[in-house]
């Protein structure tokens, strides 16, 4: 290489990094322009809400200056007819000199009596009430408590049955009415309708196309073949491969075939379920009552089986199962002890009031969820707030003692009725309402002692009314509106990438929420919110103008798309059950109802299947007339394996 080209190729290697340069320059110059551009954007947004809030105090300051012409016009008017009133009782007195020292005599006397004993004088027709500034948002946090609780180990359903009372009686609870807040965006929908469509082939054989390119169809869907009629039915259930195990309010079933057929299991045979007394006589809890939750933890493979008890208030005439101390029951079992048993092997721990310094608090509506290496349960602490729990999965896997943290429930007062976060991870998350407008919401990391909370605002909802008449009358959210009424019942978290672009790490909340505004039905309520730095990414609705949704429960699949679960109904349609992915705009029901009651709920469940987590395991029931000459109404629980076409029938391998 000559001295010349030597040259040459370094100058130009100088103008490439000087191209360089200029091209970070401009790079640089068309993010700034971009950024520009959006708070100009922003600014022309703020400058047009000024000028309106210019205008509205310019129409203020008239009606003001008006309404001080005029009371000063009257005033006048006022001092004129008091001269001539003064003038004529003058004249009176000139031509009646001994009726005006009466008069004067009765007006001192009048003014004794008055500052002996004062009139009230008139109120006054406006009185200014001062603005009543927003609280700032709540950030807190606190640390766990720990206790633990002993094995148990049960097999062959040795146990005599006994009848599981229910949630009869006075066993009804109330979630504190969520208070107004500021007005925040509108009552009105921000999101197009969603459709239920039944769920049946066509003429072709083909699954109805709807929501999606790659719409939703069903793997599985089946009734239990399991006689029920207690109130409500409160359906639960998980899966592993071909072993189901679904459970209702006071009934159990199990298949063993991939949900095709199920055999009826009785708890109370199978558990100890009768009412518990310490060493001393003292009543622990009245016996077996409700709200059993099933899950699956894939991690240890075991089924995991939850139970609430009836408070010791229940055993008084009059009583109530949610007054007094009771306990929940955790069990669990391997998916080959399940089989091989036909679900009656169980290891299981008995969790009492006192473990959690409850004092005479009744622990009631639990829930579970699955994280990493944890269990975690909440129940509300009756009149307080919400308990949760957490449990290491390689001590349940152990079977011996376990070790349980737990919070304060009254931190979470503002939770109330609420579920825990469902796939969860690492973290769980619940939530709460501060008012119509403001969420609280909670995060414990699973490495960590301490749980935290923040208030973040939120778009205003409705709250005021939930009714939604069936066709025969029946408002089927007539309880629903007291308990478990605006409680966040559904969340789940997802991780961006999949079919949703989104944030690293996000929770779903969703709830129900009244009719109003631009909702002539109560529908539900959903809020995405970014974990990384607690802000809302989405808040948006599953609504129909034509009839109300409630009761959501989410789940997400091995996709990081968010399945739910919920029931739907009112106007020309009696509340049924539906399942769907979100985004679709669409759920899918294979079975309508044809009678109503007026406490449908007070949950149904939607969870990953396993091991095709693409997939989700759903249970519901359906309400029906009973076939003449029968009268009355039954429950039909169902169970249904769902997802997208491709994942539950994925096309050959070529």
């Amino acid at each position: 290489m000559t001295l010349s080209e030597d040259k040459l190729l370094k100058e130009l290697q100088r103008m490439g990094e000087y191209l360089k340069k200029i091209d970070h320059s401009t790079q640089a110059a068309h993010t700034a322009l971009a950024q520009n551009a959006v708070q100009t954007e922003v600014l022309t947004q703020i400058l047009t809400q000024l000028g309106v809030i210019a205008c509205s105090l310019e129409q203020i300051s008239k009606q003001t200056c008006e309404s001080l012409n005029e009371a000063h016009y009257q005033t006048d008017l006022q001092k004129s007819i008091r001269e001539y009133l003064n003038l004529i009782v003058d004249l009176y007195k000139t031509a009646h000199a001994a009726a005006a020292v009466e008069v004067d005599r009765l007006r001192e006397l009048n003014k004794r009596i008055e500052e002996c004993c004062p009139v009230e004088g008139p109120k006054p027709i406006c009185e200014h009430i001062p603005c009543t500034p927003t609280p700032p948002p709540v950030h807190g946090s606190a640390e766990s408590s720990k206790a633990s609780a002993n094995a148990n180990i049960v097999s062959g359903a040795k146990f005599p049955p006994i009848e599981i009372k229910g949630e009869v009686g006075g066993n009804e609870d109330r979630v504190p009415i969520v208070p107004v807040g500021p007005m925040r965006g509108s009552y009105a929908p921000t999101v197009q309708g969603c459709s239920p469509n039944e769920m049946k082939l066509d003429s072709a054989g083909l699954p109805p196309a709807g929501g999606a390119g790659n719409p939703v169809v069903f793997g599985q869907d089946s009734p239990l073949g399991v006689a029920v009629t207690a109130t409500p039915p409160d359906m639960s259930g998980a899966m592993n491969g071909d072993v189901v195990l679904i459970s209702g309010n006071v009934f159990a079933a199990l298949s063993t075939d991939g949900g095709k057929h199920f055999t009826s299991l009785n708890p109370t045979t199978i558990f100890p379920s009768g009412p518990t007394r310490d060493s001393a006589g003292n009543l622990l809890d009245n016996g077996l009552c409700c709200d059993q939750v099933i899950q699956y933890a894939p991690q240890i493979d075991r089924f995991i089986w939850l139970m609430q008890f009836c408070g010791t208030g229940g055993a008084t005439p009059g009583g109530s199962c949610l007054q007094g101390i009771n306990k929940l029951r955790v069990a669990s079992a391997s998916t080959a002890d399940v089989v091989s048993s036909g679900g009656t092997a169980w290891t299981y721990w008995d969790l009492t009031s006192g473990l959690f310094n409850l004092g005479n608090t009744t622990m009631d509506y639990p829930d579970m969820s699955i994280g990493s290496n944890s269990l975690y349960v909440s129940a509300d602490a009756v009149g307080t707030g919400l308990l949760i729990l957490r449990i290491s999965l390689a001590e349940i896997q152990q079977g011996g003692t376990i070790t349980i943290n737990f919070t304060n429930p009254s931190d979470s007062s503002t939770a109330y009725g609420g579920h825990i976060c469902q796939d969860t991870t690492d973290a769980v998350f619940w939530a709460g309402h501060v008012n119509t407008s403001r969420m609280r919401i909670f995060n414990w990391q699973e490495n960590s002692g301490q749980y935290s909370w923040r208030d973040i605002d939120i778009n205003s909802w409705p709250n005021s009314d939930y009714s939604s008449s069936c066709p025969d009358g029946t408002d089927w959210l007539n309880f629903m509106s007291g308990f478990p009424g605006s409680a966040v019942i559904g969340t789940a978290r997802r991780f961006g990438g999949g079919f949703f672009p989104g944030p690293p790490s996000e929770v779903w909340f969703a709830w129900t929420a009244a009719r109003g505004g631009g909702f002539p039905h109560p529908h539900v309520q959903v809020v995405q919110i970014d974990t990384s730095n607690w802000t809302v990414t989405n808040q948006w609705q599953i609504w129909n103008p034509n009839h109300a949704f409630a009761y959501p429960c989410l789940a997400t699949n091995g996709n990081q798309e968010i399945g739910i679960s919920l029931g739907w109904g009112g106007n020309l349609y009696f509340a049924s059950h539906a399942v769907g992915i979100l985004g679709d705009f669409v759920v899918w029901y294979s079975e309508q109802s044809n009678a109503a009651i007026n406490r449908w709920g007070d949950f149904v469940t939607a969870r990953q299947a396993t091991p095709r987590n693409n997939l989700y395991c759903g249970v519901g029931y359906s309400v029906l007339k009973n076939t003449p000459p029968a009268t009355g109404i039954r429950f039909n629980p169902r169970y249904i394996l769902f997802g997208r076409e491709s994942d539950v029938n994925p096309p050959p391998i070529k």
